[in-house]
């Protein structure tokens, strides 16, 4: 788990790996189109929030999520271009 949060490890090798050393019962496909259905999209009232914000000052992301859930994020919302900063650690 460590190498894939901290990018030295793919997503795929990622799902391999969880699901032979959990014994999940799922192949690691199917693990990981679960894995990125995890992430439900922005909060109530947040995109109004930044956009009230971003009317007075610049705005940043900062974020430790992974490559696959930000990846999966920004094709689904477009919340994204809100941000004058994002920053993935």
């Amino acid at each position: 788990m460590r190498e894939f949060e901290s990018g030295r490890s793919t997503f795929d090798k990622f799902a391999i790996q969880i699901t032979k050393e959990w014994e999940f019962t799922i192949t690691a496909d199917e693990f990981k189109s679960q894995f990125l259905s995890w992430v439900n999209g922005p909060l109530e009232g947040s995109l109004e929030l930044l956009k009230s914000v971003k009317e007075k000052v610049q705005i940043g992301c900062l974020s430790n999520t992974n490559e696959p859930h930000w990846t999966n994020t920004i094709s689904k919302w477009d919340f994204i271009e809100l941000f004058d900063f994002p920053l993935l650690s």
